[in-house]
């Protein structure tokens, strides 16, 4: 993976949400869903600011307090997941994406490796919810009223 390259949610198949530092999201494809918290997520928030690989690596180390290769193995590694699991795109193109405006907290945090947890329990439900089938003005939309 190259370093330079920029990352982003795949807008267009994921649902997600940030709820008390833990992001849920959903692949609007499969059904599954899955959850991040602690440093993943704060990469992920970082992800949703399209930020490049070595950016985002970075701004974990930056954060928190650990090694740096052990940081940066576990930050690729987790980029790798997300990307099998088509929950984000990697974008090879060297094109700069703003990074400014992410700052480090004022007290580093203990680095804990990220763990995407998958779940599939539920995966009929999500795909008969009609949430997988909205453009991109949302859910829920109000129709025009026919006359």
């Amino acid at each position: 993976m190259n370093p330079s390259s920029h990352l982003k949610i795949n807008a267009s198949k994921v649902a997600h949400q940030i709820i008390d530092g833990e992001v849920i999201m959903i692949n609007l494809d499969t059904g599954s869903y899955y959850s991040l918290d602690k440093a993943g997520a704060a990469a992920w928030s970082l992800i949703e600011k399209q930020i490049s690989v070595r950016s985002l690596v970075e701004h974990i180390a930056v954060r928190y307090e650990g090694d740096c290769s052990e940081i940066e193995r576990a930050i690729t590694s987790l980029i790798e997941n997300l990307r099998e699991e088509n929950l984000i795109l990697i974008d090879e193109t060297e094109s700069e994406p703003s990074d400014a405006g992410l700052s480090p907290q004022a007290e580093k945090l203990k680095f804990e490796a990220p763990a995407l947890q998958k779940y599939t329990d539920m995966q009929e439900l999500l795909l008969l919810d009609p949430i997988h089938e909205v453009d991109e003005a949302g859910w829920p939309v109000s129709k025009p009223d026919f006359v």
